[in-house]
């Protein structure tokens, strides 16, 4: 089929234009990358089609000879580009140029699968961390904590050097426990809200089943602040927002 050259040059006029227009409007300058938006990245691909289209034009079912693609690098990597040699149509190609063709789709191959890999392992990295935070979270049981006042057995024992406190699965339990802790010679200092959280040493099979069980089985008796706080239980002050 003939081009019309006159119709050619007048969109490679128009393109132009708008090319003009586009760039324009920089957006560099300062040694680093500019905050690049979506409809930019769609506007500056839509050009380069443009531009390839006008040298290498579409066939008749709509497919362009060369494939692009464009992301920005801030918010975007690469997964993989599989830019793969063909084969010589019709059986022409020899013995020897159809190894070389295969060595060398193996090599883009094996590069994209090393580049792919470590992108995927990052992304897994990042997606499991994320998964465990939100499910120990989840899994967080909400407690209520009495502190006491340390009498004179407490002051000689070994856990001399700790604050004596109670946990408690409802507030209801901590007042009715508060009688007994006075008959063991321990007067309420404060009560607190607290909540206890699984560490990564606990397994989450069945909702963190045998996590929840030793929370419970802490509970209704007076125990050594730090280790139950930190060194069992994984407690921290406060309600959860």
């Amino acid at each position: 089929m003939t081009i019309d050259m006159k119709a050619h040059e007048d969109a490679v006029d128009a393109y132009l234009a708008k090319l003009k227009t586009f760039l324009m409007t920089p957006d560099h300058g300062d040694g680093s990358w500019p905050n690049i938006t979506p409809e930019q990245v769609s506007e500056a691909r839509g050009l380069l089609l443009d531009l390839l289209g006008l040298k290498w034009s579409e066939d008749s079912d709509g497919d362009t000879p060369l494939a692009l693609r464009l992301w920005f690098r801030r918010t975007h990597g690469m997964v993989a580009d599989w830019a793969m040699l063909r084969r010589e149509p019709r059986g022409e190609e020899s013995l020897d140029a159809e190894e070389a063709r295969e060595l060398e789709n193996l090599r883009t191959l094996t590069a994209v699968v090393s580049s792919t890999h470590e992108h995927l392992r990052m992304v897994q990295i990042a997606l499991s961390e994320v998964h465990d935070r939100r499910i120990r979270k989840d899994a967080a049981v909400d407690l209520f904590m009495a502190l006491y006042v340390p009498h004179g057995d407490w002051k000689e024992g070994p856990h001399r050097h700790e604050v004596p406190i109670s946990l408690h699965m409802t507030e209801a339990d901590l007042i009715a426990f508060q009688e007994e802790a006075r008959a063991q010679g321990f007067e309420s200092a404060r009560t607190v809200a607290v909540y206890a959280t699984p560490t990564r040493n606990d397994a989450p099979a069945d909702g963190f089943k045998a996590y929840r069980d030793k929370v419970e089985a802490a509970c209704g008796k007076v125990g050594p602040r730090y280790p139950t706080l930190r060194g069992e239980l994984n407690i921290d002050i406060g309600r959860r927002g």
